[in-house]
C-alpha cells in the first residue's frame, strides 16, 4: 500500500509547450470559455484551490474570490513570479505565455464574469 502512495503524485504537463502555437487572442476575452477552463485544470481542483479545503483558504471555483485577486493584483503577481519563486502559482510549473497574456487581457478588461 505504501508502496503504491509513494508512487503517485502530481504531474503537470504544459499545454503549449507540448504544442507550440504561436496564434494567442486575447481579444475579448470570456471568463466562462477561457478563463474558468484554465482555473480548473491548473488552480481549482481538490488539493489545491478548490474542494472542501482550498488552499489558503481561497477557492477558485468562486468567481467572487477570483475577481477579489484579479482586482488586487494577486492573481497576475502570483502567476508572473520567476520559477524558484516558492510562491509561483500553479506550483507544478509556470502557466505557458499565452495561457498567462489571457488571463492577463481578461484582468485588463475588468476580469468581467463572462
Amino acid at each position: 500500500m505504501a508502496l503504491c502512495l509513494a508512487m503517485t503524485s502530481c504531474y503537470y504537463d504544459n499545454v503549449e509547450e507540448l504544442y507550440p502555437n504561436t496564434d494567442c487572442d486575447t481579444t475579448d476575452v470570456s471568463y466562462a470559455l477561457e478563463i474558468r477552463p484554465l482555473l480548473d485544470q491548473s488552480c481549482s481542483y481538490s488539493g489545491c484551490h478548490g474542494g472542501p479545503a482550498p488552499a489558503a483558504l481561497l477557492d477558485l471555483n468562486d468567481y467572487s474570490e477570483v475577481k477579489k485577486i484579479a482586482d488586487n493584483g494577486q492573481f497576475e503577481s502570483r502567476i508572473n513570479r520567476d520559477v524558484s519563486d516558492p510562491q509561483l502559482m500553479p506550483p507544478a510549473g509556470k502557466l505557458g505565455s499565452c495561457q498567462i497574456e489571457t488571463i492577463e487581457a481578461w484582468i485588463n478588461q475588468g476580469a468581467l464574469e463572462n
